[in-house]
């Protein structure tokens, strides 16, 4: 087998503004330097585990970070790219 013919698994991304309540992820990516800037002031690096906490209709997503929580504006949302996993209920977010 030729190292051309291997292909690398592909994981399975969204951006974080189609977050759902009670959702976690993992940051994978941030599409542009200015849009990483400010998750980095945030907390957010790629490779943060992160949990939506809710979504306010038509406002910011609020995301726990580590022991905070943060709103999010959508438009940053929308360049931040997660791997995430399915909504887990009866569980709470405390560290």
């Amino acid at each position: 087998m030729t190292p051309s013919s291997i292909m690398e698994p592909t994981i399975a991304t969204s951006s974080l503004d189609t977050a759902r309540t009670g959702q976690s992820f993992r940051v994978v990516g941030i599409d542009d330097a200015d849009a990483r800037i400010q998750a980095l002031r945030f907390g957010m690096a790629e490779g943060a585990d992160i949990h939506c906490v809710t979504r306010i209709p038509a406002g910011p997503i609020i995301i726990r970070s580590g022991r905070q929580e943060i709103a999010i504006g959508r438009a940053l949302a929308r360049r931040i790219r997660v791997t995430g996993g399915p909504v887990v209920t009866g569980q709470r977010y405390e560290q």
